[in-house]
């Protein structure tokens, strides 16, 4: 996995997403990111495949001509639809020291699962191993026993919306490397399974179209729900009452509102011009306009939050395109009472919460290339590496070519 160039793909509800990046040293580095619109997906049903596919295409188009390589293969996050779990436990023989070998098997005895026609296993994350009678979630390398039983919780999700979407990512010429629910990888990046060991925490996923609620609790993942609200209204709004595009009406409530605020500032943040004159709005007009509209998502994401809260203390974490609203974290305190954190990204390149469970793929992956015989890269690695030499050496000659010409330059100058 060390050193591979990969790819991770999201087909989001207004865009698709792509980050190319490469583990270096245990880090991840960021090489390039496309975020390219679509009009394609509603309420996570596919209904315009052109639209999405010419999406995929010029973002696969734009990264590659970017890295130098053409991208033909990309880990895929997937929604995670009519999802459940199914807990399982797989014991084995240990031939006195756990090796690869052992993990892979016991890892593809839990790709035996099923949950009925209808449903398809999409992940299996592993929870903890037990050796020599002591339970650990470190991978076990080489440790010495003579069992090793392992627990592990195995994710389906519907069939039908998974399989359209690998169909048409595969339609655009793209191999699929392996596929990762939104909420497992949502989770690796947030560190939500170490942080929900004590009490239950529920990831609020805030996109432009939708909202989705993840429960974790004692260091799992346990169900999701979709709430109905979403930001989509106030774009809406936005484009009927003032006829602007989603560009700005973006800009406008992810960077200038402030449901916080008592007192917005009456002064213009944004003018434009029509046929029927100038105009101008201001941060209390957009906070009057939105404001009760943003409150109210709040307001029903805590309400849907109720049973959880009566098994005991929980708290939220906000993240997704539409965390960026200023303001969130207060007034979701204010109205469920519970601590509430927004989670944005730290990797450099990547620093916005639009991004966060796509990072947490590249990491879910890097996690169970340990039960695969071989990792896989998204590009012709010893094409790319051969252009990067050639294109080294080409820049040395001209770097020496150009200190010679400068040398002679000042020859001529003072020898006659």
């Amino acid at each position: 996995m060390e050193k591979k160039i990969l790819a991770a793909l999201e087909l989001a509800d207004h865009e698709v997403r792509l980050i190319v990046g490469q583990f270096y040293n245990g880090r991840l580095n960021i090489l390039k990111v496309e975020r390219v619109a679509h009009k394609g997906i509603e309420n996570n049903k596919i209904i315009n495949n052109s639209s999405i596919r010419e999406a995929i295409l010029k973002s696969i188009a734009n990264a590659s001509k970017n890295i130098g390589s053409q991208i033909t293969s990309v880990l895929m996050l997937v929604p995670s639809i009519g999802m459940v779990m199914n807990h399982d436990l797989q014991t084995t023989l240990i031939d006195e020291y756990v090796t690869k070998e052992d993990l892979i098997n016991v890892y593809s005895e839990f790709g035996k699962n099923s949950y009925g026609k209808d449903k398809v296993m999409v992940n299996v994350s592993v929870n903890r191993y037990h050796i020599n009678g002591i339970a650990t979630r470190k991978l076990p390398l080489n440790e010495r026993c003579h069992t090793m039983s392992v627990e592990a919780s195995c994710f389906f999700c519907d069939t039908e919306p998974i399989f359209e979407y690998l169909k048409l990512v595969e339609s655009t010429g793209l191999k699929i490397i392996d596929i990762v629910l939104h909420d497992l990888a949502l989770a690796k990046e947030a560190s939500l399974f170490e942080h929900s060991i004590e009490k239950p925490i529920i990831a609020v996923n805030l996109e432009r179209h939708s909202t989705k609620l993840t429960l974790f609790n004692k260091g799992q993942l346990i169900t999701n729900v979709i709430v109905e609200d979403s930001f989509k209204r106030m774009f809406e709004k936005m484009e009927y009452l003032y006829g602007f595009n989603e560009d700005i009406t973006e800009r406008l409530l992810y960077y200038n509102l402030d449901v916080s605020s008592d007192e917005a500032s009456e002064d213009p943040i944004f003018v434009w011009s029509t046929k029927s004159g100038d105009h101008s709005l201001s941060k209390k007009e957009l906070l009057d306009y939105i404001g009760p509209d943003v409150i109210k998502i709040l307001e029903n994401i805590s309400e849907v939050s109720q049973p959880i809260f009566e098994y005991g203390d929980a708290s939220f974490v906000l993240t997704g395109e539409a965390s960026l609203v200023t303001g969130l974290k207060t007034v979701m305190e204010s109205v469920s009472s519970k601590k509430v954190d927004v989670y944005i990204p730290t990797t450099f390149g990547v620093k916005d919460p639009v991004f966060t469970a796509l990072i947490g793929a590249f990491y879910y992956y890097k996690d169970i290339v340990n039960f695969k015989e071989a990792s896989s890269s998204s590009i012709d690695e010893k094409e790319f590496y051969q252009k990067m030499i050639y294109k080294e050496k080409e820049n040395t000659e001209i770097s020496k070519s150009g200190s010679a010409n400068f040398t002679k330059l000042l020859k001529d100058l003072f020898v006659e």
